[in-house]
């Protein structure tokens, strides 16, 4: 199933300086949520595995508090699903937990173009077929990004994001709490995956 969103993303808008527009004030809070898809490339340190490229869906959630007329800080949550191979895992997921920057670098009177910065902690976990037990692990993800904001009235409006997201899971473990291992050459090694790659996200926004 595929989306088409046609949104009156670029308005007529005059350019106004800092000291006129009241896009973003001291003081304010704003709220969003939305949808996205991610694109990766999911690399690992076993051999006799293929390198390939993989998508999940995304839910975001999160609320921004504004230091200055330009600059917010917050704190977010996403859960992005994974695309899987039925052969070897029905069930794929990770939950985020970020602290959010954002700098308003252009303003007009109700848009904005921003650039913003997660940084948090990342849990991935799936459910392996070969062995039928839960995988997990645990690292730290950084998500730069570049958005675009719109308000139609005073309070709601919405918001496109685009941004570069990686982790690297450096220590899986199975329901016992024993890290995976893989076999390379002989020698025995701690098995990672790393995640590479870009999102696309779209949702609603409210400041109050």
């Amino acid at each position: 199933m595929s989306l088409i969103f046609v949104l009156p993303i670029f308005s007529q808008e005059q350019e106004i300086g800092e000291e006129e527009f009241d896009l973003s004030t001291r003081n304010e809070f704003q709220i969003y949520g939305g949808v996205g898809l991610g694109i990766y490339s999911l690399n690992d340190n076993d051999s006799k595995s293929d390198k390939f490229i993989t998508a999940t869906g995304i839910y975001s959630l999160g609320v921004y508090y504004s230091v200055s007329n330009r600059f917010y800080v917050g704190i977010g949550y996403e859960r992005l699903g994974f695309a899987t191979n039925q052969d070897s895992a029905n069930t794929a997921f990770v939950k985020n937990l970020a602290i959010l920057t954002k700098y308003n670098a252009h303003c007009t009177e109700k848009s904005a173009i921003h650039f913003n910065l997660s940084l948090g902690t990342t849990r991935f976990k799936y459910f392996d077929q070969k062995t039928s037990t839960n995988i997990n692990a645990s690292s730290i993800f950084i998500e730069p990004g570049l958005g675009y904001t719109h308000f139609w009235g005073q309070h709601l409006g919405y918001y496109l994001n685009t941004s570069y997201y990686f982790t690297r899971y450096n220590k899986l473990v199975n329901k016992d709490n024993q890290p995976l291992k893989v076999n390379n050459n002989g020698f025995e090694e701690q098995f990672w995956i790393s995640l590479n790659g870009a999102h696309l996200k779209i949702g609603l926004i409210y400041k109050f």
